[in-house]
């Protein structure tokens, strides 16, 4: 029997532990920093076993509806900044801190990014710095 998250050798793709069931959001509308903030988020969550499914194009709803149709899931009527606070809420434990990225230095997502998958960090934006004040007492700003 493999391991889950095993990466072997001779696969491109790691193989993850078949989800029991998937939080479904809607990310298409919410803003770009939101969007981001999320997509990170959620990768510390489904780093073990698929927990959390995002909408962020339209052919998503499809996948898991038709293809995904052997995982329960449930769909969340949360949109933009509360699907964040939710996750933020509901996982804290596998959330290290905060990656601040600079928005006018695209290059410094690709670099946040990277950094938050070795910390456990999630990226956000000045502007979700100054306004996540609940979040940013208990999330300790990892890199500015």
């Amino acid at each position: 029997m493999q391991n889950s998250n095993s990466w072997w050798p001779e696969r491109l793709l790691p193989t993850f532990q078949t989800p029991q069931h998937l939080d479904a959001y809607d990310l298409r509308g919410a803003s770009h920093d939101v969007q981001l903030s999320v997509a990170t988020l959620t990768g510390l969550i489904n780093r073990s076993q698929p927990q959390v499914y995002l909408f962020t194009r339209v052919d998503d709803q499809f996948w898991l509806e038709e293809v995904l149709t052997s995982v329960p899931h449930t769909l969340s009527p949360l949109k933009g900044e509360a699907i964040f606070e939710e996750l933020l809420t509901k996982y804290r434990d596998k959330v290290q801190g905060v990656i601040i990225y600079d928005p006018n230095l695209k290059d410094s997502i690709n670099i946040a990014t990277m950094l938050a998958g070795q910390r456990d960090g999630v990226i956000i934006s000045p502007a979700q710095a100054g306004y996540m004040v609940p979040f940013a007492m208990l999330l300790p700003v990892l890199v500015r």
